[in-house]
């Protein structure tokens, strides 16, 4: 079968793949899941959305369907959610808004640094470093901390499940800070 070739570097199969439909299906979820962000219902769409997008990758190179394409959709995409829950938890006030604003920056200088090296070494192949996925991470499951407790006390959940949620997104959050400096200093390096 001949590949149609959307550029020189893109395949028709690259864009058309399994892993970029699960990308698509869990930024649908986050989004959709950022509406109701005060609602465990809703925290739990957020969820399972950056749940599928955990996925995505390993489906990717099961599926032998890894491509620059799937991994610039894979990242888009982590910047997009994050966006999206990072705003509707700020304009609800479900997660301490120090927190957000550090996430944002953080978020904003990596996505730079990315579109830098890009944009000055456009026949490099830029994708996440193992300590950037681990920070990722880290400020999920931080998020999840914070937002469950918020739609635990809005629903009235025991006093123990709040303090335990919360608690874990303090930990988690400082964890994902800490594991953010070596990746920012890798990603400015990739500039140079």
């Amino acid at each position: 079968m001949m590949d149609v070739y959307m550029s020189e570097r893109i395949h028709l199969k690259d864009i058309l793949s399994i892993p970029n439909a699960v990308s698509a299906m869990g930024l649908g979820l986050v989004i959709d899941g950022s509406i109701d962000i005060n609602s465990v219902k809703g925290v739990t769409k957020i969820a399972t959305g950056r749940g599928l997008d955990l996925f995505d990758g390993a489906l990717a190179r099961l599926l032998v369907q890894t491509s620059d394409f799937g991994a610039g959709v894979d990242a888009v995409g982590d910047k997009v959610g994050m966006g999206a829950i990072l705003t509707s938890a700020w304009y609800h006030e479900a997660v301490p808004r120090s927190v957000l604003a550090t996430l944002a920056v953080k978020h904003s200088t990596l996505a730079g640094l990315t579109i830098a090296a890009q944009a000055r070494h456009p026949e490099e192949s830029y994708r996440p470093t193992r300590a950037g996925k681990a920070s990722m991470a880290a400020d999920n499951v931080a998020l999840f901390g914070y937002l469950y407790a918020n739609a635990f006390e809005r629903e009235d959940y025991d006093e123990k499940f709040i303090h335990r949620a919360r608690t874990l997104g303090r930990m988690s959050f400082a964890t994902g800070l800490a594991l953010s400096l070596p990746t920012t200093i890798q990603y400015a390096k990739r500039i140079s």
